[in-house]
């Protein structure tokens, strides 16, 4: 079988994700080459087509800015864009103490987010589980799933396009040490957010 050389992944992020320690995390990983820069939508632009773009909130940003009424328009002009956003998700907003909107209309905006916007929303706990999901993302965005299988070699001709949720099922697939059902659970968890 031939050997062929790694293929780079090109992640591009915006300058203020630095103090997160994400851009740093993904440094580490393999054939990752990053480039942060002012970016004029989202935080992390992983390339794909079309082209995907994360935007990255932990669970206090979300809330603040769902009440200061920056989030839905923000997703909003990125669809317009032309870009695929994602939203990653990272801590719970239901469970952030200091917020005062009732649990219930953060539970009818992420729905909305998913359900109207079709935005989809990935979880994560932490800036090291964040960058894991950026690079899975990005690894199948640039190099494709023959990455991770020999046998997969996209979608054969003639069929339909993956949904939403079927992608976000990819993508948490390529997780290391994520099964079909933790898949299933976590795809699941952030539809009923």
């Amino acid at each position: 079988m031939p050997q062929y050389p790694p293929v780079p992944i090109h992640i591009r992020i915006d300058s203020q994700e630095q103090r997160s320690g994400i851009p740093d995390l993904l440094a580490t990983m393999p054939q990752v080459h990053i480039k942060v820069i002012p970016l004029h939508m989202g935080d992390y632009d992983i390339g794909g087509d079309p082209c995907r773009v994360f935007e990255r909130k932990t669970g206090s940003d979300f809330l603040c800015s769902l009440e200061q009424g920056r989030l839905f328009p923000q997703l909003t002009a990125l669809r317009k864009s032309g870009f695929a956003p994602i939203l990653l998700l990272e801590g719970d907003p239901l469970c952030v103490g200091h917020s005062q909107m009732r649990p219930e209309s953060n539970c009818g905006a992420l729905a909305y987010i998913t359900a109207i916007l079709r935005v989809p929303i990935l979880p994560s706990g932490k800036p090291a589980e964040s960058a894991h999901l950026i690079y899975a993302a990005a690894r199948q965005c640039q190099v494709g799933p023959a990455a991770h299988s020999p046998a997969a070699h996209g979608p054969a001709a003639g069929r339909r396009r993956a949904t939403p949720s079927e992608q976000q099922m990819q993508i948490v697939l390529a997780l290391p040490g994520i099964g079909r059902i933790t898949a299933r659970c976590l795809c699941a968890l952030s539809q009923l957010a």
